[in-house]
């Protein structure tokens, strides 16, 4: 069983996807799957810690024209490739929607009869579907509701099943969450004084971090909005650990917290490697993501994962963190993330770690050794039924 993976983008700076698609194609490949990843280049020089730690077979297509359209004569001709040589064994596994990339990959995997399994990752949620709306309506009536139609669709969450089925794309679907590779995690193996000494922090703070692309849809604003109205002299620093690709945007979120007096209490510390982010989460006592949309949210698992209680919204599925007492779910809006942020920070270091050790328990419900056999037998699900409808078609 041959599974290509296809994605507009990989560079670790793309955010989540760039390590769960990865870890998804490890842990099936231990199953007996054939892996092989393709991407349009993302970062110029695209590189991503887990596959080179994996060793995964990665092929990287120049895009041409607008960046949006990631439009790629190379990644074209080779599905084009690939699915001519398809031999009833090869499923194209597309993980995201909108551009050329979703197009050609739907038009390839249909021309040449290849089974489809698309995960949407969050883009048809109504957040999502509000940003270059023009561009995506146009879309959903050339081809992406038909390719969602024709296709398996996997989803991460309920609530994004939920939505699925509403948009009458959902026939076909499996939910599967992703995951995190929990046999490297735990209680943090690094000392939090000496994890704030190698970040070159002040000991003399306490830390609450963010870590996530930078982008509009995370929230910032709201938490910066509701940070300086509760923070103020109760000895926390905010750490923005992402990529500060978009240039004009970090600086709107830098101008944002001069003009509400916060500048000295947030800290932007840039893209996070494996070795600091370990590092970070070590340092630090809260784990925030205030997002306005994810269909999943990985880096939620990886903080609960390392001992840290989570404050989050109702625009990510982790509705869990109420039921193990491990944080803080509440709506999206400044008044209901500045209670639950004024809340957290009153917390004492012990009553913050207890917190902590109850978003371990959930992260081990995250397993990607288990995820990996649910959605390997999914995959075998898809190519049979695919067997079955070319017997019925052609005898």
């Amino acid at each position: 069983m041959k599974i290509v993976h296809v994605v507009e983008g990989l560079d670790d700076s793309y955010g989540g996807p760039a390590k769960s698609i990865p870890y998804l194609a490890h842990y099936c490949r231990h199953l007996g799957a054939e892996p092989l990843l393709l991407s349009t280049r993302y970062a110029g020089d695209d590189y991503n810690e887990v596959i080179s730690e994996k060793k995964l077979p990665w092929e990287v297509y120049d895009v041409q024209g607008p960046a949006k359209l990631r439009y790629s004569p190379g990644l074209r001709d080779r599905l084009i490739q690939l699915g001519s040589q398809a031999d009833g064994r090869t499923i194209f596994h597309l993980h995201n929607l909108w551009n050329f990339v979703s197009f050609e990959t739907y038009r390839t995997a249909r021309k040449f009869n290849v089974p489809l399994v698309i995960s949407p990752r969050g883009s048809l949620f109504p957040w999502s579907l509000s940003q270059g709306r023009t561009r995506k309506q146009a879309a959903w009536q050339l081809f992406q509701k038909r390719a969602l139609i024709c296709a398996t669709v996997h989803v991460t969450s309920g609530p994004e099943a939920k939505l699925l089925r509403a948009l009458g794309v959902g026939d076909r679907m499996i939910q599967i969450r992703n995951g995190i590779e929990l046999d490297t995690k735990g209680a943090p193996q690094i000392a939090r004084n000496d994890a704030i000494a190698a970040l070159g922090l002040g000991q003399d703070q306490r830390y609450a971090l963010f870590m996530s692309r930078l982008h509009k849809k995370k929230g910032l604003e709201l938490l910066f909005d509701a940070w300086a109205n509760c923070a103020e002299g109760k000895g926390w620093t905010l750490l923005i650990a992402g990529d500060t690709t978009d240039q004009g945007y970090a600086a709107t979120l830098r101008a944002q917290a001069r003009s509400l007096g916060i500048e000295n209490q947030v800290n932007f510390v840039g893209f996070a490697g494996a070795e600091r982010k370990e590092q970070l989460f070590a340092a630090s006592e809260l784990f925030v993501l205030p997002s306005h949309t994810e269909n999943f949210g990985i880096v939620v698992a990886e903080a609960l994962a390392n001992g840290l209680p989570v404050l989050t919204t109702k625009g990510t599925p982790w509705c869990e963190l109420t039921e193990f007492n491990a944080g803080w779910y509440v709506e999206i809006d400044r008044a209901a993330i500045g209670s639950a942020l004024s809340e957290a920070l009153a917390f004492s270091e012990g009553e913050l770690a207890s917190m902590g050790r109850r978003g371990q328990d959930l992260a081990a419900r995250y397993r990607w050794d288990e995820i990996g056999e649910e959605m390997h037998a999914s995959y075998q699900k898809v190519l049979a039924a695919s067997r079955q409808a070319k017997q019925r078609i052609f005898g």
